[in-house]
């Protein structure tokens, strides 16, 4: 195998399930469906020169006709990114309504929640076929519980 053939590949594990979905998300989250009045408060620091995760998790909206960002989360690792992003998903939210700026050097690179990998096949599976979740045991208890 090539090179690019190893690529093709690559992406098509890591991203191409997702475009051939028949929905992402929730059932009947739709594309800048989302309104502004309804997400959480933002939690936005800015950043300083000390700052690792130069990323800013936003959700994208249609206002006026006009699609602008939300600003949620800053900075966003890829934990509190994930956390976040997943509940917005659970509540309606389309994955791909979710972007994530990074700062490169005072270029904004964007990227949605499929790309960021803060929206996985494993996150849908588990969304679409609750059955799929793993149960876990609770320590103090012992009885088994679902995440």
């Amino acid at each position: 195998m090539g090179p690019l053939q190893a690529l093709t590949q690559a992406y098509e594990r890591r991203l191409g399930w997702a475009m051939a979905l028949p929905h992402l998300g929730i059932e009947g989250a739709t594309r800048l469906g989302t309104l502004r009045e309804s997400l959480p408060e933002p939690a936005i620091a800015e950043f300083t020169p000390h700052t690792k995760d130069r990323n800013v998790l936003c959700v994208e909206v249609k206002e006026n006709g006009k699609t602008a960002i939300v600003p949620l989360l800053a900075p966003c690792g890829f934990t509190n990114g994930h956390a976040l992003a997943k509940s917005l998903i659970m509540n309606g939210v389309h994955p791909l309504d979710i972007i994530i700026a990074t700062d490169n050097d005072g270029r904004w690179l964007f990227r949605n929640a499929v790309e960021w990998m803060f929206w996985t096949h494993e996150d849908q599976t588990a969304l679409d076929v609750p059955e799929h979740v793993s149960t876990h045991t609770d320590g103090d208890a012992g009885h088994e519980r679902t995440p």
